[in-house]
This record gives structure tokens, C-alpha cells and sequence, in this order.
């Protein structure tokens, strides 16, 4: 059997750019602040495992966390909610965005205005999309999901606000 490959840090030169990396290691319920060196400076603990994350500028971590167990939907990028923990790791805000209608995947973005751009997935039924056009046999049991982009102003400290979005359906 073949020795596991080295994992970490691999290469720290003087080009290299002071800064820090953020992760999220992959079924972990930790969220690391690493520095050059690979010294971990911070750890958030988390409640449900993130798919994108962002160190806000007052300190707070942003992230689109995956939801367990999502009832229709389930695909790469799959997430659900979005939650936002303060510097010593209090949740502050969690609000779920998942159910037989839709469900957030990928990628959030933080607006000037502190509102979140959020893409989602929504549910059309295979009867739904054979009405709107779609070719029966290609569509799954499932039905089709297309994309909504979504803008949602948050209300604390688990709700939110749709004030703008847009349907590919």
C-alpha cells in the first residue's frame, strides 16, 4: 500500500503574501483562520458544515451552511441556510432557505447595503415543466430545477426579507 500523500502546508517562501485563508475542512463542525505559517489563529465552531464562508470586516463570519437533510433537492453545492457567527462564535443570525420549493446552493455575496445575494434552486414539477414546454422523457421524476437569484435583507435573528429576485423559469 502507498504512503498517503503529505497534506498541509506544502510550500511558505519569502514571496509568499502575508495574509490568512479561511476553510472549512469538509465534514468538519470548524471553521479555521490560518496563517502563513499554517498556524491556526482562530476556530469557529459551527452547527451545520459550510459551503461558502467570508470573514467579514467587523470580524463576523458569513457563511451559506448546508442543510442536512433537504426534502427534494439534493445536488453538488446544496447548502439551505445562511448563518452568521460574531468573532467569539455566538450564531447570530440562521436563517433556512430550504423546503419542496426551494433551496440555496453554491455561493452568497454580501451587498454594500448589507442585504445577501443568494442563488437558490426552485422546484418545478415534471407536470409543470411538461406544460411550460419541456420535453416529457427529459424529465427526471424529480422534476427540473431552475435558478432563482435571490436578495434578502436579514431580520434577526432568524428571519428574513426577499426584497428582489430573479427566475430563470
Amino acid at each position: 500500500e502507498a504512503p498517503e500523500p503529505p497534506r498541509g502546508l506544502m510550500v511558505n517562501t519569502d514571496e509568499a503574501v502575508d495574509g490568512y485563508v479561511l476553510f472549512a475542512p469538509y465534514g468538519d463542525l470548524a471553521v479555521k483562520l490560518v496563517n502563513k505559517d499554517a498556524e491556526v489563529v482562530h476556530t469557529w465552531g459551527i452547527i451545520n458544515e459550510a459551503n461558502a464562508l467570508y470573514l467579514l470586516d467587523n470580524g463576523n463570519l458569513l457563511m451559506n451552511a448546508v442543510e442536512p437533510d433537504p426534502p427534494v433537492f439534493k445536488g453538488g453545492g446544496q447548502s439551505g441556510r445562511i448563518q452568521e457567527y460574531s468573532w467569539e462564535g455566538e450564531l447570530l443570525w440562521d436563517w433556512q432557505y430550504a423546503n419542496e420549493d426551494h433551496l440555496l446552493h453554491h455561493d452568497i455575496e454580501r451587498l454594500p447595503n448589507g442585504n445577501i445575494l443568494a442563488i437558490s434552486w426552485e422546484y418545478q414539477s415534471p407536470k409543470e415543466a411538461a406544460k411550460a414546454g419541456r420535453r416529457l422523457d427529459l424529465i427526471g421524476t424529480n422534476g427540473i430545477w431552475p435558478t432563482r437569484i435571490i436578495e434578502v435583507k436579514p431580520i434577526w435573528p432568524d428571519d428574513a426579507e426577499i426584497v428582489w429576485q430573479w427566475q430563470a423559469w
